[in-house]
């Protein structure tokens, strides 16, 4: 073009884009070119602002996953325990497989007669079920039943391995999964399995008496993750120090029994447990 300018007289040659209009008189090819270039950078304005709304939401979502798999992470590799036993103030006194108690005598005389006047006990009792509010339970019936872990009473507060041979938990004590002795029965001869102790809990959980219902209410979940192995989670941001002791002395009841007898229902019929006594004979109303 060697530097020459060419005028646009008409609009209709504005509309037709010539490439080599430079100038245009009648002002519209001036203020079209000025509303282009506003388009123009209302949308690179919006191509910008997607583009950072885009990274934006891809960094949450990054942070939000390395929070995650950080959780998971920790959690997975908190360092766990081992034991035979467990306790709220430091070391235990009793070392594995250890024989009795300090204070048991092994070789204790048999026999005789043991009287049961418990605190607040009515005069006789109407029911053999302890476990719900529905009548009167005779006393003394905790005998018949064992526990995944028993109190030691010469140490402030200290739990050992009864139906359970070993727990393991981690730091915080926010779970625990017990290992059944592979020898514990029921009085029936029937093997004491981590479904039982699912079901006991469960079921105390639901139709148990309060105190059961209190004692289990920061129990979150319980699976059974073997035939011998029993996993406890408890609710987050409760208190654990205890938590592990107090599960762990709950009886273990057998779910096969309940599966003929009513849970819920008062009963007279000598219930079925593991532990070293078993119920001979009921006389009740006496």
């Amino acid at each position: 073009m060697n530097g020459t300018v060419i005028v646009c007289e008409q609009a209709s040659h504005c509309r037709e884009a010539n490439p080599h209009v430079l100038k245009c008189t009648s002002g519209r090819c001036a203020r079209r070119r000025r509303h282009s270039d506003a388009a123009d950078a209302r949308r690179a304005s919006r191509q910008r602002n997607r583009c950072a709304r885009e990274l934006s939401m891809r960094a949450a979502i990054f942070c939000m996953f390395l929070g995650l798999t950080g959780a998971a992470f920790a959690e997975s590799h908190q360092d766990t325990i081992t034991s035979h036993g467990i306790s709220a103030f430091g070391e235990l006194k009793y070392p594995p497989d250890f024989p009795h108690f300090d204070y048991v005598n092994p070789d204790a005389p048999k026999g005789g007669t043991m009287s049961f006047r418990g605190f607040l006990a009515s005069q006789t009792f109407d029911s053999l079920n302890q476990f719900i509010l529905a009548g009167e339970p005779a006393q003394g019936l905790g005998l018949i039943y064992d526990s995944l872990l028993v109190r030691a009473y010469d140490e402030a507060d200290a739990v050992y391995g009864l139906l359970a041979e070993r727990l393991e938990y981690p730091e915080d004590r926010s779970w625990v999964v017990f290992t059944l002795r592979d020898h514990a029965v029921f009085a029936d001869g029937e093997p004491v399995t981590a479904s039982d102790v699912v079901w006991t809990i469960r079921t105390l959980q639901t139709d148990g008496s309060p105190n059961y219902r209190i004692a289990l209410e920061d129990v979150a979940s319980v699976e059974a993750l073997s035939e011998r192995e029993v996993r406890v989670e408890f609710a987050e941001g409760v208190a654990t120090r205890d938590l592990i002791s107090e599960v762990g002395q709950m009886p273990v009841l057998p779910e096969h029994y309940y599966q003929v007898v009513d849970f819920t229902r008062s009963t007279l019929e000598p219930p079925l447990g593991s532990g070293p006594y078993v119920v001979d004979k009921v006389d009740a109303g006496r």
